[in-house]
Parts: C-alpha cells; sequence; structure tokens
C-alpha cells in the first residue's frame, strides 16, 4: 500500500505537502484533491505505453479534471474503485456514485459532440471523460466495457482530435488511447461492427509505427506488437491459408530478442493472453501462457485467475477460438 492509499483509507493528513504541479484551477476540497493526486500516483501510469511517474495521463489528461466536473467524475470514480479493492464499502459507494454522474453527462455530452453542435471544449472534455471510464470498466470487468466500446466508435468518426485544445501532446495521446482501445475491443465487437473497426485498427497501428518512428514517445515494437496480433486473429476468422504458426514463432523469437520491452510490459497483458489463444501448437501456447503469468505476477493485475481460466476455454475452442472471444463480452487482460 502506499502513502496516498494510506492517507485516503485512513484519514487526511493536514501536514500534507503542497499541491502538485497540475494545481486545481477552480478550489478543490481536500478529499477532492487526494483523490486527483491518487489518480495520479496509481492509475495514470497505467493508461499509457510506457511505465513512467511522469507520463502522459498526468501531465496533459489530468489537468481537465480540474476544469471539468464531468472529467473530474471518472476520475473519482475510478479513484475510488481502486481505494474499494481495500474492503471499505463507503469507497465502493462513491465509485458508483461518482461513475453514475459521470456516464449521465457523457450521455448528455456525447448526443452534442456526434451531431457536431458541441464546442471544441465539450468534445474535449467528453473524450477524457470516455478514456477514464474505459479503462475504469477495463479493470472492473464488467459488461459494459463493449457498451462503451461502441461509444468509442461512434466519437472517433465525429471527433478530430487534431483540432481540440489542450496542445498537440493532449491530441497525439488521445488518438492513440482511442486506438488502443479500438484494438482492445475489436474482438469482443459484433461481427458487422467489427469488421468496418479492423480496418480502423490496422490504419491505426500504422499511424503508431509511424509517429513511434518520427517522435521516439513509444518503443516502435508496441507497433508490431499489435500488428502481428492484428494478424492472426483477422487470419483465423478470413484467412484460411495463414500459417499462423509460422508468424508466431517468428514472433516469439522477436520478444525473446528485444530487450527493451519491459517498459511497456503491462500493456503486453493483451498482447500475451492474445498470443496465447491464437497459438496452435502447446509449445507456443506454453510459452505465451508463461509470459501472461510471469508479468501478471510482477504487476499485479487483478484478472490473472479470470484470464488463465478463459484461456483454458479458448484453446477448447481450437481454430473457433475468436467466435468464443467475441462471445464474452467483458475484458479482463487487467
Amino acid at each position: 500500500m502506499t502513502s496516498t492509499e494510506a492517507l485516503m483509507i485512513c484519514g487526511f493528513d493536514n501536514t500534507s505537502p503542497a499541491p502538485p504541479s497540475y494545481a486545481p484551477q477552480h478550489s478543490l476540497c481536500q478529499p477532492e484533491y487526494w483523490v486527483a493526486n491518487f489518480f495520479a500516483e496509481q492509475i495514470a501510469p497505467w493508461m499509457c505505453p510506457v511505465l513512467q511517474a511522469d507520463n502522459e495521463c498526468k501531465m496533459h489528461l489530468l489537468p481537465l479534471a480540474m476544469s471539468s466536473p464531468l472529467v473530474f467524475d471518472a476520475v473519482a470514480a475510478a479513484a475510488y474503485h481502486r481505494l474499494a479493492y481495500y474492503g471499505n464499502p463507503e469507497f465502493a459507494a462513491k465509485a458508483e456514485r461518482y461513475k453514475a454522474s459521470a456516464i449521465r453527462g457523457l450521455i448528455t455530452s456525447a448526443c452534442s459532440v456526434c451531431t457536431l453542435s458541441a464546442s471544441s471544449s465539450d468534445q474535449l472534455f467528453a473524450a477524457a471523460t470516455l478514456l477514464v471510464l474505459m479503462y475504469d470498466e477495463m479493470i472492473a470487468a464488467q459488461d459494459t466495457f463493449i457498451t462503451l466500446a461502441r461509444i468509442i466508435g461512434s466519437m472517433r468518426k465525429f471527433v478530430d482530435f487534431s483540432n481540440l485544445g489542450g496542445g498537440e501532446k493532449l491530441q497525439r495521446y488521445l488518438t492513440e488511447q482511442f486506438g488502443f482501445l479500438t484494438l482492445f475491443s475489436l474482438p469482443h465487437t459484433d461481427e458487422d461492427a467489427a469488421t468496418d473497426e479492423l480496418t480502423v485498427a490496422f490504419n491505426f497501428v500504422q499511424e503508431f509505427a509511424e509517429s513511434c518512428a518520427r517522435d521516439k514517445h513509444n518503443p516502435p515494437f508496441l507497433a508490431e506488437c499489435f500488428q502481428t496480433i492484428l494478424t492472426v486473429w483477422h487470419g483465423q476468422k478470413y484467412n484460411p491459408s495463414l500459417n499462423i504458426n509460422l508468424v508466431m514463432e517468428d514472433f516469439k523469437a522477436k520478444l525473446e530478442s528485444t530487450s527493451d520491452i519491459t517498459v511497456f510490459d503491462h500493456y503486453l497483458t493483451w498482447v500475451y493472453f492474445m498470443s496465447s489463444a491464437a497459438s496452435p501448437s502447446a509449445s507456443l501456447r506454453s510459452f505465451f501462457r508463461d509470459r501472461l503469468h510471469r508479468h501478471t505476477t510482477t504487476f499485479g493485475w487483478k484478472n490473472v485467475a479470470m484470464m488463465h481460466e478463459f484461456l483454458g476455454e479458448l484453446e477448447d475452442a481450437g481454430v473457433a477460438w475468436p467466435e468464443r472471444l467475441q462471445s464474452h463480452k467483458k475484458y479482463i487482460c487487467a
């Protein structure tokens, strides 16, 4: 348990240090300040490919919560859900209240966003709120993950992130995060929507690879991981001639020879899970399962048992594993 967690669970300390650099634009009471601080310390690092303290979420997205009650509701919901893991029912109740408020506000905001009548700031706050709620749902492994994924698909059609406020780095962060979430939700999406989203996903991976090479803000190998998973998932469904065993053997060799992989290992939960599901041979499944087990143990993911149990179901499904995964509406790689 971190010092911030202890303070929130046991009480607030009036001798606490001064607020961080993303100080609120409007006055926050002490509990609200600690909610934002807890989110910055415990949740924001996991909403970026590279695991580091001064991350894009903390530096560029979290300040929006200080000027938008809608974004703050989502941040507070995620923070209190995380704190509720320690068994405090009061935090669980607060999380649900903030979440309900955020979803109501998001639905109202989304109506104007998707009819092109919203201002740039309204679009920005709606996008940030949806992003935080989506990550909260992924960790909670709830059915609403797919519902939020549909909203993401709609928002991508109506919102040009490059024209939003907040600066170039925030725009790039939102663009990439919505791309990641499209990838993560794609295997669970209904067939008609999945066909459309697949093109979007492949285009995003290509753009992400180019961005990594150009801006050096993320390891380029992450884009290659996503490209591999999309290829085998699509191939298993639509291209029987694809030699998936060869693709996965090559991917295994690249993983073993890549030295900078640990800096974004938490994003590879999904990659390892999907790789194990896609692998046609026992040796490959064992390799990716072992990778999944080792890094989920390291990072302390919540849904480890659920992941391994469901992998067994996918293995039993054989070549029909994409259809079995599609019927599973909960994201569990967290």
